[in-house]
């Protein structure tokens, strides 16, 4: 009898030993980013400093539809994206980019007749050789 109460005993003290271990392995230390500044101004800086954290991030961004949303719907964020040379550094690392663009506003303009001429003379107007071509003549 006194051995089936030392062993409850040791069975007790495993278990209690073994959650104790379990819940001190568990990361107590949560960071509230939209509560604590300081600690999102820190990973920001951690996420902003190392490409391969970023490419990471930009990658979780591209594949989750809400914050794809809410990125383009950012409007400063996409006229930095899309002024100086942001756009042009973009379309010249990323070819299928610009080519997927290019024909997507091909197809814009050839439904348009006068903005596809506003198009050609802008476009050779800032020296552009190859404006799009009316596609009727």
């Amino acid at each position: 009898m006194k051995r089936d109460y030392l062993v409850i005993g040791l069975i007790a003290a495993v278990i209690f030993l073994l959650l104790l271990i379990i819940s001190c392995s568990e990361d107590s230390r949560k960071i509230d980013l939209v509560q604590n500044n300081d600690q999102r101004q820190v990973v920001f800086s951690q996420i902003l400093e190392n490409r391969e954290v970023m490419t990471d991030l930009m990658n979780q961004i591209g594949q989750n539809e809400l914050a794809m949303q809410w990125m383009m719907q950012d409007s400063t964020l996409m006229y930095q994206m899309f002024t100086g040379d942001n756009f042009g550094y973009m379309v010249s690392q990323f070819p299928s980019m610009r080519d997927s663009m290019m024909q997507n506003m091909a197809g814009m303009l050839g439904s348009n007749q006068t903005s596809m001429m506003q198009w050609n003379s802008m476009m050779q107007e800032q020296g552009h050789p190859r404006a799009m071509m009316n596609r009727n003549q």
